[in-house]
C-alpha cells in the first residue's frame, strides 16, 4: 500500500489542474462580512469545543479576516471554511457538535474539518443544502453512522473525502449525481453491503482520483458493458477482500491511469496481459496479493513507470529474468523497485543498466543467491538498499559502495557476506541505517562508521568482532534509536557517558565487556548487557522511566536489587546467574511500575533470600516466574494462585520453601511447566494436580509462553520504510532426561512436574493419568508409597519419568510399556515387585538395568535375576517359606544396615548443606550400584 503522503501528493498535482477548484475567491478581506453569515458564524462556534483556541479570532464585525474563513471580495459572501486539525494533537482539535446554522451559508463552496474530534456525531443531513459546495473534506473526523444520501444533492462538488471515520453506506446510488467529482475518497468507510459500487463509480465520467482503501469491499464485476472511468488517474481499493482472478477485470480497462494500487485484495492468479497496455502507468502497487509465477512478459510498452511495489506477492522465479521483463524504456524514470518478501531465487544479474535515478532497492526476505555485483555501487540517488534475509554470498568492497553518495539505509543483514573495506576508507554516504547483522565484519571495530554521523540504528550484532570499542563509536551512536553488537566478542567497558545516549532499544548481550553496570540511558525501552564479564553492584539511582525489557543475566554483578526498579513498567526482568543478595524490594504503593506489568521474571541463581517476594502481588500478567536456586524461605502465599491467573511456568527448585503444595495451583488454568524440587515441601501429592488443564490438554501448548519465548520490539526508522527487530529469548536451563539443558524457541513445548527432592508422602494420585500432554514427570527422591497407577500408561507423551528413591510397592504396571517415546526411565530404589513388562521402548533405554535397582522383588530381563517358574505375571513375588543361608542373610543384612546408616549421612548433610547433598547421593548410587552389580 502506497504512503499516504505519496498519494495525496498526486491527488493534490491532479487537482491543481482544476481551474474551478484553484480559482476560488476566497481570500481574507478588510471588507465587512454579510451579518447573517457572521452570525450563522458565531452561532457555529458556539456549538464547537476548541481546546486549542483555533478560533480565538472570531470576535468582532469583519469575520472575512477570522481564521479560516474566507469571503468574496467583490460580494463578501462567506466562500470558505477551513477548520482541519490535522497540524494538531488529536486531545487539542475542534470537536463538539455541528450547528445547523452551518447550512445558511448558501455560498460556501470549500468547507474542511478534516482531522476534527466530532466523537459520537453524525454527519448532518443537512449538508446537502450547500449547493454551491465544491469542495468538502470530512476525513479522520471522528464522525460514525451512515453516509448521508444527501450528499448527493451537491452536484457542484468537485472533490469529496469522507475517509477514515467510522462511517459505513449501504447504497452508492447517489454517487451518480455528481457528475462534476473529480475525487473521490471514501476509505475505511464500511461498504460491505454494497453490491453495484462499480457500477455506482462508473456514473462520474470526471473522476480523476478514487480511493477505496479498506472499505471492506466484497464483489467485483469482471466486465461492464460501457467504460465510463475516461478521466481516471488514481485507483486504490487496496486492503479489500475481493478473493478473485485478477483477469478479466474492468480496472484493465482504465488506460489513463497513471497510479494503481491493488495490494491486500487477496487477488489470486496472473497479472493479465491486459496490464501491457496501460501506457499511462506510473505506479503499481500489487504487494500481498497471490500472484501466479513472475510478472508478465509483455510490459515492454510501460515507458512511465516508475514504481514498482509487488513485495510479499507469492512472486516466483529468477530475479535475472524478472528485472528483464521490466520494460527498458522505462529504466531511467525507475525510482523504486519492491519484490521484498516473495519466493525469488537466482543470482543478481552481472550486468549494469541505466538505473541512474533509482532510489529505492529492495529485495529482502528471498531465496536469492551469489555475490553481490558490482553495478550496485553505481546507483548514485539510491538511498535504500535492502538485501538483507537471502542467500548472499562473497565480499563487498569499495567498489560496491563507493558510488552510492545518497545512500540512507544499507541493510545486508542474515546472508553470508563479508565486509572488507581498508582501515582508512572514508565513505562518501551518510548512512541512517546500518543493518549488517550476520555479515562477517570483523575481527577488527568497523572504522568507516566513524564518519556516520547521522546514523539512528546500528545492527552489527553476530559479526565476529573481536576488538576493543574505540572511544570515537560511542560518539557517533550517541545519538542513535537502536544500538545492537550482541553476539560478538567484543572487550572494553562502558562509558561514563552512557546514561546521556538517545538510545531506546540497546542489545550488547553475549560479549566480554567487563568493569560495573552504568546507568541506563534515560530513554531506553529495551536493555540487554546479558552474558558479559560485568561484576559490581547495580546502580541505586536508575533512571530510564519508560524501560520494559531489562536482562543482565550471567555475568557477575552482586549487592541487592535495588528499589529504583520499581519505578519501570517492567514487562521482562531477567537478572539470573548473578551474585545478588538480600531480598527482593518491596515496592510502594505511589511507585510508577512497582512490578505490576511485569511478565517475566527470572531471578534465578543468585543467593536471594527472604520469603517469596510480596511485590509480586500485583504481577497479575505474570507468565513466566523463575526464583530457582536461591535461599528463598517459608510457605507459599495463598495469593499466589489468586493473583498470577496467567502463569505458565513457576520454577521455584532449590530452595527452602516449606510446608504443603497449595492444592488451588490446579486452578491456573495455563500453567504447563510446574517444578518445585528440592525444597522442604511435605505432605501428600494432591489429586487436584490432575485438573491442570493446560497439561491436560492433547498438543499442552502455551500461547502466552509462546509469544514470551522470543520477545520482540520492532520500530519504523526515521524513514518510515523498513522495520528493525529487536528480540530478547526467553532461556532456561533445565535438569531433564539426566542432563542439564538449555531451552529457548522449545520453551513452548515443555510440559513437566518436577516435585522431587522434598518430604512428600503419600501415594501417586490414579488421576495423574489424565494430563496425557505430559513430558516430564519427576517425584524421586521422596517418601512416596503405595503403588504406581495402573493407567500410568495413558501418559503417552512421556519423555521422562522418574520416581525413582521412594517407598513404592507392588508390581509395575504393565501398560508402562504404552509409553513409547521414554528415553529416560527410573523406577530404583523403591520396593517394587514381580516381572519387570517387556516393551519395545523399556528395552532400548541406555543401560536399562539401572532402572530398576534397589528393587529386591522384581525379576526378569533387564535384571540378571530370573522370575519363578510359576510367575507368568508381574504380580508380586510371595513368600514361600524357603529361607536364605546364614551366610546370605547376613550379607543382606550388612546391606540393609549400611544403606540405613548411609540414609543417616546423607539426611545429615542434607539438614545442614543441601548442596553438598547432591554431590553425596550421586557418589552413594555410584557405590551401591558396584555392589548391586557385583552380585554381593
Amino acid at each position: 500500500m502506497a504512503p499516504h503522503w505519496l498519494l495525496a501528493l498526486v491527488s493534490l498535482l491532479l487537482l491543481l489542474q482544476t481551474p474551478s477548484i484553484s480559482s476560488l475567491d476566497a481570500r481574507g478581506s478588510d471588507a465587512t462580512c454579510v451579518a447573517h453569515e457572521r452570525a450563522a458564524l458565531l452561532s457555529f462556534k458556539a456549538s464547537l469545543s476548541d481546546p486549542a483556541k483555533l478560533l480565538s479570532s472570531w470576535h468582532g464585525e469583519h469575520c472575512c479576516t477570522w481564521g479560516g474563513v474566507g469571503c468574496s471580495n467583490r460580494t463578501g459572501h462567506v466562500l470558505k471554511l477551513n477548520l482541519s486539525s490535522c497540524s494538531q494533537e488529536f486531545g487539542v482539535r475542534v470537536g463538539g457538535e455541528i450547528s445547523p446554522s452551518l447550512t445558511t451559508l448558501h455560498h460556501l463552496r470549500y468547507l474542511d474539518l478534516s482531522c476534527s474530534n466530532f466523537s459520537g456525531v453524525q454527519i448532518p443531513q443537512k449538508i446537502g443544502s450547500l449547493k454551491s459546495l465544491q469542495h468538502l473534506d470530512l476525513s479522520r473526523a471522528s464522525f460514525v453512522g451512515r453516509v448521508p444520501p444527501q450528499l448527493g444533492n451537491l452536484s457542484n462538488l468537485i472533490f469529496l473525502s469522507v475517509s477514515d471515520n467510522p462511517l459505513y453506506s449501504d447504497d452508492l446510488a447517489w454517487l451518480s449525481h455528481l457528475t462534476s467529482l473529480q475525487y473521490l475518497d471514501m476509505s475505511s468507510v464500511n461498504l460491505s453491503t454494497v453490491v453495484d459500487w462499480v457500477h455506482a463509480i462508473n456514473k462520474l465520467p470526471s473522476l480523476k482520483v478514487l480511493r477505496l482503501e479498506d472499505s471492506d469491499l466484497r464483489k467485483s464485476p469482471a466486465t461492464l458493458s460501457h467504460y465510463n472511468l475516461t478521466a481516471l488517474r488514481v485507483l486504490d481499493i487496496s486492503g479489500n477482500s475481493f478473493q478473485a482472478g485478477f483477469s478479466p477485470s474492468w480496472v484493465w480497462h482504465i488506460t489513463t491511469l497513471t497510479y494503481l494500487d491493488l495490494s491486500q485484495c487477496d487477488f489470486h492468479g496472473s497479472i493479465p496481459d491486459e496490464m501491457g497496455s496501460m501506457t499511462s502507468l506510473e505506479e503499481v502497487h500489487i504487494a500481498e496479493a497471490i500472484l501466479a509465477g513472475i510478472i508478465p512478459p509483455n510490459l515492454k510498452n510501460l515507458c512511465n513507470l516508475k514504481i514498482v511495489d509487488l513485495h510479499d506477492s507469492n512472486t516466483t522465479g529468477d530475479i535475472g529474468e524478472l528485472m528483464e521483463r521490466l520494460p527498458k524504456c522505462s529504466w531511467d524514470k525507475m525510482y523504486v523497485l519492491d519484490f521484498s518478501d516473495n519466493n525469488i531465487s537466482g543470482s543478481l544479474p552481472n550486468w549494469f543498466r541505466p538505473l541512474t535515478n533509482l532510489t529505492i532497492l529492495d529485495l529482502s526476505y528471498n531465496y536469492i543467491t551469489g555475490p553481490v555485483p558490482l553495478w550496485i555501487g553505481a546507483l548514485p540517488k539510491l538511498a535504500m538498499l535492502h538485501l538483507h534475509s537471502n542467500q548472499l554470498v562473497g565480499e563487498i568492497n569499495e567498489d560496491h559502495l563507493e558510488g552510492l553518495r545518497s545512500l540512507q539505509e544499507l541493510r545486508m543483514s542474515d546472508n553470508s557476506v563479508s565486509m572488507v573495506v581498508r582501515s582508512d576508507w572514508v565513505p562518501s554516504f551518510r548512512l541512517q541505517v546500518a543493518d549488517l547483522k550476520s555479515c562477517r565484519i570483523g575481527p577488527a571495530f568497523p572504522t568507516w562508521l566513524r564518519w556516520q554521523s547521522d546514523i539512528q540504528v546500528i545492527d552489527i550484532s553476530n559479526a565476529s568482532i573481536t576488538d576493543n570499542v574505540p572511544d570515537w563509536f560511542w560518539t557517533v551512536a550517541s545519538n542513535a534509536t537502536l544500538l545492537d553488537m550482541s553476539n560478538n566478542q567484543i572487550n572494553g567497558t562502558l562509558p561514563a557517558s552512557f546514561e546521556t545516549m538517545e538510545a531506546e532499544r540497546m542489545d550488547l548481550s553475549f560479549n566480554r565487556f567487563t568493569g560495573t553496570v552504568p546507568k541506563f540511558p534515560r530513554g531506553v525501552t529495551f536493555f540487554d548487557l546479558s552474558r558479559n564479564k560485568l561484576s559490581g553492584t547495580l546502580p541505586s539511582d536508575l533512571e530510564a522511566p519508560e524501560l520494559s525489557v531489562l536482562a543482565l543475566y550471567n555475568n557477575s554483578i552482586s549487592g541487592n536489587i535495588p528499589s529504583s526498579l520499581c519505578n519501570y513498567s517492567l514487562e521482562i526482568l531477567d537478572l539470573s546467574g548473578n551474585m545478588l543478595t538480600g531480598e527482593v524490594p518491596n515496592c510502594q504503593q505511589g511507585d510508577l511500575g512497582g512490578f505490576t506489568p511485569l511478565r517475566s521474571l527470572n531471578l534465578n541463581s543468585n543467593n536471594l533470600s527472604g520469603n517469596f517476594p510480596s511485590v509480586l502481588q500485583r504481577s497479575k500478567d505474570m507468565i513466566f516466574l523463575d526464583l530457582a536456586y536461591n535461599q528463598f524461605s517459608g510457605n507459599l502465599p495463598a495469593w499466589l494462585v489468586e493473583n498470577m491467573t496467567s502463569l505458565a511456568l513457576l520454577r521455584l527448585r532449590s530452595n527452602m520453601f516449606s510446608g504443603h503444595i497449595p492444592v488451588e495451583l490446579a486452578k491456573i488454568e495455563g500453567l504447563q511447566y510446574l517444578d518445585l524440587a528440592c525444597n522442604n515441601f511435605s505432605g501428600g501429592i494432591r489429586e487436584s494436580l490432575a485438573k491442570l488443564k493446560a497439561i491436560a490438554r492433547i498438543n499442552g501448548y502455551s500461547h502466552s509462553l509462546d509469544e514470551l519465548s522470543d520477545y520482540s520490539l520492532s520500530f519504523l526508522e526515521a524513514a518510515n520504510t523498513a522495520r528493525v527487530k529487536l528480540s530478547y529469548t526467553t532461556t532456561l536451563s533445565v535438569l531433564t532426561k539426566g542432563q542439564q539443558l538449555e531451552f529457548s524457541e522449545e520453551l513452548p513445548y515443555m510440559v513437566n512436574i518436577d516435585l522431587s527432592c522434598n518430604s512428600l508422602t503419600g501415594g501417586i494420585p490414579d488421576r495423574i493419568s489424565a494430563l496425557i500432554a505430559l513430558k516430564s514427570l519427576n517425584f524421586s527422591w521422596n517418601h512416596l508409597t503405595g503403588r504406581i497407577p495402573k493407567n500410568i500408561g495413558n501418559l503417552t507423551a512421556l519423555e521422562s519419568l522418574d520416581l525413582s528413591h521412594n517407598e513404592l510397592s507392588g508390581e509395575i504396571p504393565s501398560s508402562i510399556s504404552a509409553i513409547t517415546s521414554l528415553s529416560r526411565f527410573n523406577l530404583s530404589f523403591n520396593n517394587l515387585s514381580g516381572q519387570i513388562p517387556a516393551g519395545n521402548q523399556l528395552q532400548v533405554l541406555d543401560d536399562p538395568a539401572s532402572s530398576y535397582i534397589g528393587n529386591i522383588g522384581l525379576c526378569g530381563p533387564p535384571l540378571l535375576k530370573s522370575c519363578s517358574p510359576n510367575l507368568t505375571t508381574t504380580t508380586p513375588a510371595k513368600d514361600d517359606g524357603n529361607h536364605h543361608d546364614g551366610v546370605e542373610t547376613s550379607i543382606y543384612l550388612s546391606m540393609v544396615v549400611g544403606f540405613v546408616f548411609g540414609l543417616w549421612v546423607v539426611f545429615c548433610v542434607m539438614l545442614f548443606k543441601k548442596r553438598w547433598s547432591m554431590s553425596y547421593i550421586a557418589a552413594a548410587i555410584k557405590v551401591r550400584w558396584w555392589f548391586v552389580s557385583s552380585g554381593l
